[in-house]
């Protein structure tokens, strides 16, 4: 037999779709599946209902998004409501160290200590520090900030248009990486177009970071594993793969937003 694979394009996600399949003389009924990223129904169509619907039921939205992770400065947490009652309780220390009525200046200091400590979830002021050149953030913040770059990668793929495809790459990838990867996906279309087969990423999970390193300028590299899931569709038939990933990651900041300028891969393997 021959398999036949039709794609497409639509700009945003239908809401119904209707196929409807003209039977030639003594055929009785054929088969038809249809799939979407959250289910499967089969159906038998015959000349008396040829017309296999799909309406939209989904859950959420398959269009990807693409967005990028801007670049946050370290803060500095100003308690404003507790100065008062914190200087207050400095000055009422130092005079009973110079003993100037020691009890009361002790006891109104305790007041204001304790006052200071209820206020103190009250009324803060987060200030931005500029950053220091050759810091690294720690690791769960690392952490953070890949779970949010890495999945922008597989993301970007989603969409079928090359522009679409390398302008959403480059919200999270640049320098010679982004051309290495936009090539790379390529390779793996053509092959997916000539087998048949559809794959779909549905969730990339950051498990582990370590060993954060600062890399200039201004960027840091870390050792991550992740996992990507999801569908890969073949001629009516769904599988469910999950690959696990080993390496090192570069970012670096690229007009207020984390990019990746690097991915040396150590180890990748199949999980399901």
């Amino acid at each position: 037999w021959v398999g036949v694979t039709t794609v497409y394009f639509t700009p945003t996600t239908s809401q119904t779709l209707a196929v409807s399949w003209d039977f030639i003389e003594g055929a009785a009924e054929i088969p038809a599946t249809v799939t979407d990223p959250e289910s499967t129904r089969s159906v038998l169509l015959n000349p008396g209902e040829p017309v296999l619907r799909w309406d939209n039921e989904l859950t959420e939205d398959p269009v990807p998004r693409v967005s990028t992770t801007a670049v946050e400065p370290p803060e500095l947490i100003v308690p404003t409501w507790s100065l008062v009652p914190l200087t207050a309780a400095l000055v009422f220390i130092v005079a009973a160290l110079r003993r100037r009525q020691p009890a009361f200046s002790m006891a109104a200091a305790r007041v204001m200590l304790v006052a200071a400590a209820l206020l103190g979830p009250l009324g803060n002021l987060a200030v931005a520090l500029p950053a220091s050149a050759g810091s690294a953030p720690g690791m769960a913040q690392a952490k953070r900030i890949l779970a949010r770059v890495l999945p922008n990668i597989y993301r970007a793929f989603e969409f079928r248009e090359e522009s679409a495809v390398f302008d959403r790459l480059s919200m999270a990838v640049t320098g010679e990486v982004l051309t290495e990867v936009y090539l790379d996906h390529r390779k793996v279309l053509e092959m997916e177009e000539r087998g048949g087969a559809r794959a779909r990423v549905e969730a990339v999970e950051v498990i582990d970071v370590d060993a954060v390193e600062p890399d200039d300028p201004n960027g840091f590299s870390a050792r991550v594993v992740w996992t990507v899931g999801g569908t890969v569709t073949h001629f009516g038939h769904r599988h469910f793969r999950q690959n696990r990933y080993d390496a090192r990651v570069s970012l670096m900041p690229d007009d207020d937003v984390w990019k990746i300028t690097g991915i040396e891969v150590f180890d990748e393997e199949r999980v399901r």
